[in-house]
């Protein structure tokens, strides 16, 4: 059992390495190519942090240094990857916006509270199961990358996009019990594949 003690941890890392993959491309690449890495690169992400929380509770072997790498690899994955992305659409020439580095931040600040929300209180019991406290960070993620992936260039659609970004932050660190499993969380589910289709219009050619 020892010997397989760290393969969930590895499995963090790699959505840690995954989400870093898709930052560097959202800073060095053109907007089409950078849009859809990034949007691959957070379906991997989506995909690690499944496998890691299973894999370890299959061997028995949660631990704090556990809970840490995970909490540290969504903030990138969750938080900082979409984020980063709306900013590429908002600002596909590349020029410096205080309003969207703003929107930015703000996106992020709420998803560092929202994670750092859930390691002090983790998770409630309610008729519908166990419940998270608020919108996950990961189903704000899925939504905010669908919206950016199905966004079309124009002034009213950006702040379509930003009003989006806002109200998820809002939703992540409400109380309101959302659902872990089964009706809550499966809708959400679904938008992946929708995001990861929509990341191929994005492709140059």
């Amino acid at each position: 059992m020892t010997s397989y003690a760290a393969l969930p941890n590895a499995i963090t890392l790699g959505s840690a390495a995954s989400a870093s993959v898709g930052l560097l491309h959202l800073g060095w690449a053109a907007p089409g190519q950078a849009v859809a890495v990034g949007t691959l690169c957070l379906a991997i992400c989506l995909l690690c942090d499944v496998l890691d929380g299973k894999l370890a509770r299959a061997l028995g072997v949660s631990s704090p240094l556990g809970a840490q790498l995970d909490s540290l690899a969504d903030l990138l994955a969750f938080g900082m990857l979409p984020a980063f992305a709306m900013a590429k659409v908002l600002t596909p020439a590349g020029a410096p916006s205080w309003g969207v580095a703003a929107l930015c931040i703000s996106y992020i600040l709420a998803t560092v509270l929202r994670l750092a929300r859930f390691s002090e209180r983790g998770l409630v019991r309610t008729r519908f199961g166990e419940c998270f406290q608020g919108l996950p960070s990961s189903v704000a993620a899925i939504v905010l990358m669908a919206g950016v992936v199905l966004h079309p260039q124009g002034q009213a659609t950006d702040l379509a996009l930003a009003l989006l970004a806002l109200g998820l932050a809002v939703a992540m660190n409400l109380s309101f019990p959302f659902p872990k499993r089964g009706i809550g969380f499966y809708p959400f589910v679904l938008l992946v594949p929708v995001m990861v289709a929509g990341a191929w219009g994005w492709l140059p050619g």
